[in-house]
């Protein structure tokens, strides 16, 4: 896991440099919340459809269903999850980038 979140910091850090080309520091807290918030109503988007892809698979695998519709599900399952990472990489990049717009 601490491999992991090294990697994590990294891509937070590459994410943030990406950002900064694209849009200056934030001008208030207000603006930082709203765009930090805005990212992680996304976040939240990606986990219920995370939840949903998983019920679904749940609901195959008690009634033995079949393997091709178990697989699309964990397919989706897989594509949120990395939807879902890549929005909480962009949660953690605005909270950085509020930090430096407050300093």
């Amino acid at each position: 896991m601490k491999e992991l979140l090294k990697e994590v910091e990294l891509t937070v850090k590459s994410e943030l440099e990406r950002a900064n080309k694209v849009h200056p520091l934030f001008n208030s807290p207000h603006e930082a919340y709203a765009v930090i918030k805005k990212e992680a109503e996304e976040a939240e988007y990606e986990c219920a459809l995370i939840k949903d892809a998983l019920s679904q698979f749940w609901s195959y695998v008690k009634c033995d269903g079949g393997a091709p519709d178990m697989l699309d599900c964990l397919d989706q399952t897989k594509e949120k999850a990395m939807n879902l990472a890549a929005e909480a990489i962009q949660v953690a990049a605005m909270a950085q980038k509020a930090i430096d717009s407050m300093q």
